[in-house]
């Protein structure tokens, strides 16, 4: 009989917490925003000068944002300095993402040895470079007194 009413107020307990629940935690949140911040076209005023994005992370420090020069564009990195407020350690939240631009690896490449064509053809077109049917000009002999 004292099991019952301890089993019924476990179960009233339980029932009043169902639908309790603790909320997404810090490095949810900051995922998401830096996740948001990412998927976001790369323009000024959603990423501001010296690395800076306006949004702070959960642990009050500023979401930053890097763009590095790649073969085919730019790789955009946005990051969240996470629990230790500390930039570039293990426990960062950050996410990448590549930005082509219009002339990619092969365009550049096209480009190159287009130019290299076109200089080896006037080259051979405006020199003054002696033709077969010319005799070459004969080099001065030294004389000797």
């Amino acid at each position: 009989m004292k099991r019952l009413p301890l089993l019924a107020l476990f179960l009233v307990a339980a029932a009043l917490c169902t639908g309790c629940s603790r909320g997404p935690s810090k490095q949810d949140i900051a995922s998401s925003q830096v996740g948001v911040l990412i998927d976001k076209e790369f323009e000024e005023k959603t990423f501001l000068d010296e690395g800076k994005t306006g949004q702070i992370d959960p642990w009050g420090q500023e979401i930053s944002w890097l763009l590095k020069e790649s073969t085919f564009g730019y790789t955009l990195e946005v990051r969240s300095a996470g629990p230790d407020q500390l930039p570039k350690t293990r426990d960062d939240i950050f996410r990448t993402k590549g930005i082509r631009t219009g002339e990619g690896m092969s365009e550049r490449l096209a480009k190159g040895l287009s130019r290299g064509t076109i200089r080896g053809i006037k080259e051979g077109l405006f020199s003054k470079s002696t033709q077969k049917d010319e005799k070459p000009k004969p080099k001065a002999q030294p004389t000797s007194d």
